[in-house]
């Protein structure tokens, strides 16, 4: 007796197809990532020079990464500004 080999349905290829599609392009256009750190970084740039002078190197790290990242990140938040922050600001007219 000889069988015939069963050939797959078209819709089953596109619906194949349209997953791997779909898995290798969705990374690359989800809305979440990268876009915080820059954002902010060009916030920071756009303050005045004698303000972005005061901020030390380590509080425009922390302003960058993890601050900027809340409210999409799951980790806690430190909702008081620190005072030295504050005190920046403050006597920038901020």
């Amino acid at each position: 007796m000889h069988y015939r080999q069963a050939k797959p349905r078209r819709s089953s290829t596109l619906l194949l197809a349209a997953t791997c599609w779909l898995l290798a392009v969705i990374p690359m256009v989800h809305g979440w990532g990268g876009g915080h750190n820059p954002q902010t970084e060009c916030i920071l740039d756009l303050l005045p020079r004698e303000v972005q002078a005061r901020f030390s190197a380590e509080t425009r790290k922390k302003i960058i990464h993890p601050d900027s990242h809340y409210p999409d990140s799951f980790n806690p938040f430190e909702t008081e500004v620190p005072e030295d922050i504050r005190a920046i600001l403050a006597s920038s007219g901020i």
